[in-house]
C-alpha cells in the first residue's frame, strides 16, 4: 500500500516518536536517525504538523549530534511554520525550547533577551498561559546574568517573581514549572559558585529528572550535578559527592554525546584537580577550552577559564590570573555582566595592581591585551544594560482567574 498511496503525513510524526522512544532506551544514534528522516520529510512537504515535528525533533532527537546552533536555527524555522498556519500552541512550544536551548548553549545574552522579550509578548496576547510559565524562568534567568536583578541567585525581575511563580506551580501541581524555576536557579549558583544553594536545586529536581531522560536538560542537568559535586567534595572533602560526580562523567562518556565534548572535558578536569599531583593538569583544562572554542560554546570557555583559574590559584598565581583574566573576557563577549562585575571585584582582592595580559602559554587561546577596544566595548555593553533597566516589568497574564 506505502508503494501505491505513499506515507501518510502522520509518518514524520511517527518517526520522531520512534526516535525518542529510542533515545529513551539508550539507542542515541538511532534517535538521531529517525529525528533527522522527520526533520527531512517535513522539510519536503510543509504542514500543519511541521512546526510541532520539528520542535520533538529538536527536543529529543536531533541534539544527539546535531550543534546548539543548528538546533536553534531549526526551532526558529518550526516557530515561523506555526505562525504561517496559525498554529499558536506549536508557536509557543517552539518559543520556549528555543529560548531553553539558547540559555543553556551561550548564545550572546542581549540577543537572548530580546527575543525572550517578544516571544513572552506574543504568548501573553495569546494567552498561552502555560507556555509562559514554562518561559519566564529562562528569561529571568538570562536578566540576571546581565546584572538585571538585586539577586542573581533568585529569578526575581522583569520576567517574574520567584516566590510567586513557585507558589502558583506548586497549587496548579504543574511539575514541569517547578522543575523549570529550579533549573535555572541551578544555573546561577554554578556561574555564581552558590554550591551549598546548588546541592538544594539538585534535591528538587533529581526526583523527577528521569522523565526527561532523552532531552538536552537531562545531560545539561548531569553536567551541573557534576560541577557541584566535585565543588563540595573541594570544599568538605567528603568523598561521596566525588563518587557521584565519577558516575555522571562515566554516563556522559557513554551516551554518545558529540555536543557535550567540552563539558565532559571540563569535568575531567575538575576531577583531576582534587588530586594532589597538578602534573599534566594545565593541559586537561586548556583540551576542555579548546573544546568549547571549536563549537562556539563562549559561556562554556568563559566557565572552564574561570575553573582553571581556582584550580591553580593555591599553585601557581601567574597561571591562575591568566585564565582568570581570560574568563573575564569571555564573560564580557557573552554579555555576562553580573559575572564580569564579580569577577572584577575578586581580581581586586587577589591581585593588588592592575595587570596587562599577555598570550597565555597554550597554544589553545589567541593572545589578548587589556586594550582601549576592549574597554570601549565593555562600557557599551553597560551602557546598554543600564539602559534595559527602565524597561516595564513583564507579567503573566491571567485567564479565568489562573496564572
Amino acid at each position: 500500500e506505502i508503494l501505491v498511496n505513499g506515507l501518510s503525513p502522520m509518518a514524520p510524526y511517527a518517526f520522531c516518536w520512534y526516535g525518542m522512544v529510542n533515545a529513551f532506551l539508550g539507542s542515541p544514534s538511532d534517535a538521531y536517525r529517525f529525528g533527522a528522516l522527520a526533520k527531512r520529510m517535513v522539510e519536503q512537504n510543509e504542514s500543519r504538523l511541521t512546526a510541532r515535528i520539528l520542535t520533538l525533533a529538536c527536543s529529543f532527537c536531533l541534539h544527539w549530534q546535531s550543534p546548539p546552533t543548528t538546533i536553534g536555527e531549526i526551532l526558529k524555522r518550526a516557530y515561523r511554520s506555526a505562525q504561517t498556519w496559525g498554529e499558536i500552541d506549536s508557536a509557543s512550544h517552539a518559543a520556549t525550547n528555543l529560548m531553553n536551548i539558547s540559555f543553556c548553549w551561550g548564545r550572546h545574552l542581549f540577543e537572548i533577551e530580546e527575543e525572550s522579550r517578544c516571544f513572552c509578548q506574543e504568548m501573553s496576547n495569546h494567552s498561552q498561559v502555560t507556555a509562559l510559565a514554562l518561559a519566564v524562568p529562562f528569561w529571568q534567568g538570562v536578566l540576571n546574568l546581565m546584572g538585571r536583578c538585586e539577586d542573581p541567585l533568585k529569578l526575581n525581575g522583569d520576567a517574574m517573581r520567584e516566590a510567586e511563580a513557585m507558589s502558583e506551580a506548586i497549587s496548579s501541581h504543574s511539575i514541569l514549572v517547578q522543575l523549570t524555576i529550579s533549573f535555572v536557579r541551578l544555573h546561577m549558583a554554578v556561574y555564581f559558585r552558590a554550591w551549598d544553594m546548588g546541592l538544594e536545586m539538585i534535591t528538587k529536581i533529581e526526583s523527577q529528572i528521569k522523565l526527561f531522560e532523552a532531552s538536552y536538560n537531562y545531560w545539561i542537568f548531569k553536567f551541573l550535578c557534576a560541577m557541584v559535586f566535585l565543588a563540595i567534595d573541594r570544599k568538605t572533602k567528603k568523598k561521596k559527592h566525588r563518587g557521584k560526580a565519577v558516575k555522571i562523567i562515566k554516563q556522559m562518556k557513554k551516551s554518545e554525546l558529540v555536543s557535550f565534548q567540552a563539558i565532559i572535558l571540563l569535568l575531567e578536569a575538575e576531577l583531576a584537580s582534587l588530586g594532589s599531583d597538578k602534573k599534566g593538569l594545565k593541559l586537561l583544562y586548556d583540551l576542555a577550552i579548546e573544546a568549547a572554542r571549536e563549537k562556539d560554546h563562549i559561556h562554556f570557555r568563559a566557565l572552564a577559564n574561570e575553573m582553571s583559574g581556582y584550580a591553580f590559584l593555591n599553585y601557581d598565581d601567574y597561571l591562575a590570573d591568566q585564565y582568570l583574566s581570560e574568563a573575564l573576557e569571555y564573560y564580557f563577549q557573552w554579555g555576562c555582566m553580573a559575572k564580569v562585575d564579580r569577577l572584577e571585584a575578586e581580581h581586586q582582592s587577589l591581585h593588588s595592581k592592575p595587570k596587562v595580559v599577555t598570550s597565555q602559554s597554550s597554544g589553545s587561546r589567541g593572545s589578548r591585551t587589556n586594550s582601549t577596544k576592549s574597554d570601549k566595548r565593555r562600557s557599551k555593553n553597560r551602557a546598554k544594560t543600564e539602559a534595559m533597566k527602565g524597561a516595564t516589568p513583564f507579567s503573566i497574564p491571567k485567564v479565568d482567574g489562573k496564572v
